[in-house]
């Protein structure tokens, strides 16, 4: 998911895709939130 600014507001994008795993790596001492719901992870920075 991710979202695209309509000048007054943002407008979410949803795109249905089989999970696959990356090899992202988040390191450092940044605040880093996860959200799981319905079987899906969202990482936000």
């Amino acid at each position: 998911m991710w979202t695209k600014n309509h000048g007054d507001h943002d407008y979410p994008f949803v795109e249905e895709q089989e999970p696959v795993l990356s090899d992202y790596k988040i390191d450092g001492e940044k605040a880093t939130h996860f959200v799981n719901h319905a079987r899906k992870t969202c990482i936000s920075l």
